[in-house]
């Protein structure tokens, strides 16, 4: 399981010990204050082909909660400049009192400082208190050194809700310092394999008159951080990236967090007072079936709700959300989850961590890492995932980014186990038939029929409907330089629930009065090339979801052409049989028949199995390519 690859970690800071590194100062960088050195730094030494990086990342947060956070950025060449334009998300009124920031060039030996006036420091408002503070550097240059300072004021109690050392550009030195937490209320969670350079905890508590003021100071620290960089088949990085997660107010078991969650005024007495759901759900007849019921619901919300484009957990007043027709993710699940109840259905809303967000801790439920509520309606003994944010869905399928390995059901009272599995049940098939004719000129034409389930169509979809069948199939004739396609025909486009079908004639000329013919086995596959070609892998491999993709071919040859040559059958499964794949090729009556079966039943697969699965991929496409020769009798 995923959760394995997780380093669980668990620092609880009720001891005061001190472990010092073997480098415990860092660098000795001062906001605003830069040297020439710095300046003519040519290149990354952590990795030379860095377009940016960062010199210095430190954050302080003191004993009165002002956090000042100070991030130094060397900019190399021009695809760094991306990094002189940064925004700042401000969640419920957050106070940021100071935003400071220089441009540092070096123009004839001399060091130009050009300041961040207001005019580059922009504050927009996005959606109820949700803010974004966009700041864009002055006169940035290859070779400019940024300087970027941001002061922020927390409310007693309170801290932040992670800290993450490694980015997608080198980092020299990542800096934390944290004065003053109550030891008893708080936890965190590290994650990453590269080593602290700082790992402290201070005592620095002092006695004034007969009390004693409790001070502690913790301090991290990473050097020399490599890029974080993507792999395929990756849930995500957020996974794997060097970070530290925190948790206050005693570090919640998931059974106190959702009892918790479920007690708050976001949640209590919001199903029970939605009796303005009466006169717009709906009217059903005596006779129709409980998932009928919840289906017509479940359309009726998505289909009159609009999407704004935030994720969260907690739903807005359900009422001001129906007048608008328009709320974030949590807000138009649970307002599905009102009209469920509302008719008389069971059900719960489930909360988890978005597939981009990372996978959340197992023990701990960290707040900020929990950022998606759906709703899910138990029918005929089973429970059935529902999310009404996303028209692409249709009922009882999550969008792609849910699909994050498992979530927890809010239900009062808690039981011990709430976990929820979020992956699909059953298999996502593809499947494409061809059906190949060759002329006695040694000319190909014939059809070629494509169909796609579930989360395999909805791409497709969205392709066909933001470019149109036209241009579609121009993209396809650019991608396939053998064959020419023509007179495409799609069938079930806008039906979401239904099986895309695409449908288009295919001809190959190129063979055309020649004595051999070479051909592939396999004209259309999902796996053109392996997906794993690198040597070593990092991360682990994460399928969203079990695979199923079949092929069926029939290629009629003439009287004038014999085979000379056709790939022999296999078949290859690993010994749990969580990838299995079956190749079967012959010719009966002047056909050649190819049938190909790829089947992807396992998920997860630990980074030490990558030799393991890269061979296997590398097999099937192999051989999906092996040749079919026809040769011309005289």
């Amino acid at each position: 399981m995923l959760f394995r690859t997780i380093c669980t970690l668990l620092l609880m800071l009720s001891l005061f010990q001190v472990v010092t590194a073997q480098e415990p100062e860092g660098p000795s960088l001062v906001f605003g204050e830069v040297s020439i050195a710095e300046l003519e730094k040519p290149e990354s030494l952590i990795e030379k082909s860095a377009s940016a990086e960062i010199l210095g990342d430190y954050g302080n947060i003191n004993e009165r909660g002002k956090y000042t956070r100070f991030i130094r950025t060397k900019i190399y060449n021009s695809k760094g400049y991306n990094y002189a334009d940064i925004t700042i998300t401000k969640y419920n009124n957050a106070k940021i009192s100071s935003i400071k920031g220089f441009t540092h060039n070096l123009i004839d030996g001399i060091i130009e400082k050009t300041p961040l006036d207001d005019g580059q420091i922009v504050e927009e408002k996005v959606f109820d208190d949700i803010k974004q503070i966009k700041i864009t550097f002055p006169k940035v240059k290859p070779g400019s050194v940024l300087d970027l300072e941001i002061i922020r004021k927390f409310k007693q109690g309170y801290t932040i809700k992670e800290w993450v050392f490694q980015q997608d550009i080198p980092v020299v030195w990542s800096d934390l310092t944290i004065i003053n937490l109550e030891s008893r209320s708080m936890q965190y969670h590290s994650q990453g394999s590269e080593p602290f350079a700082v790992f402290e905890e201070t005592d620095l508590s002092k006695k004034k008159g007969n009390d004693s003021i409790k001070k502690v100071q913790y301090r991290w620290a990473r050097a020399n951080l490599l890029p974080i960089k993507n792999e395929p088949f990756v849930s995500s990085i957020n996974n794997y990236i060097a970070r530290l997660d925190f948790q206050l107010k005693g570090g919640a078991t998931y059974k106190r967090f959702i009892a918790l969650l479920l007690l708050s005024d976001y949640f209590k007495g919001s199903v029970n007072t939605s009796s303005f759901l009466d006169p717009i759900l709906p009217k059903f007849k005596p006779t129709v079936s409980a998932l009928e019921r919840a289906k017509q619901i479940f359309y009726f919300i998505r289909d009159n709700m609009k999407w704004n484009g935030y994720y969260g957990k907690l739903p807005k007043p359900l009422k001001d959300a129906w007048e608008k027709k328009e709320g974030d993710v949590p807000t138009i699940n649970y307002l599905l989850t009102a009209a469920l109840v509302y008719s008389g259905l069971q059900t719960n809303p489930i909360v988890l961590s978005s597939r981009e967000n990372g996978i959340p801790h197992p023990l701990i439920a960290f707040n900020h890492k929990m950022n998606y509520l759906i709703s899910s309606v138990y029918i005929d003994g089973e429970w059935i995932l529902l999310d009404a944010s996303d028209k692409s869905n249709p009922f009882g399928v999550l969008p792609l980014r849910c699909l994050n390995d498992r979530g927890w059901r809010l239900t009062l009272p808690v039981p011990d186990s709430v976990t929820v599995d979020l992956a699909p049940k059953n298999s996502i098939e593809t499947s494409v038939r061809a059906d190949l004719i060759v002329d006695k000129s040694g000319a190909i034409g014939g059809k070629i029929s494509r169909t796609y389930t579930s989360y395999s169509s909805y791409e497709k979809r969205d392709i066909l409907t933001s470019l149109g069948e036209e241009k579609v199939l121009e993209s396809e004739n650019r991608m396939d330089i053998e064959w020419k396609l023509k007179n495409l025909i799609v069938i079930n486009k806008n039906d979401n629930a239904a099986p895309l079908v695409i449908d288009y004639e295919v001809t190959n000329s190129e063979h055309r009065d020649k004595d051999l013919i070479y051909l592939k086995a396999v004209i259309s596959s999902p796996f053109k090339k392996s997906p794993f070609e690198a040597e070593e892998r990092t991360m682990d491999i994460n399928f969203p979801y079990r695979t199923l993709n079949r092929y069926v071919s029939s290629i009629a040859i003439p009287d004038n052409y014999v085979v000379d040559e056709i790939p022999t059958s296999k078949v290859l499964e690993t010994p749990d049989k969580d990838l299995f794949f079956q190749f079967t090729a012959y010719v009966k009556d002047n056909t050649i028949n190819i049938i190909s079966t790829f089947r992807i039943n396992g998920l997860n697969y630990p980074v030490e199995e990558y030799p393991e699965v890269k061979s296997f991929f590398e097999t099937v496409v192999n051989k999906q390519n092996e040749q079919i020769v026809l040769r011309r009798v005289k």
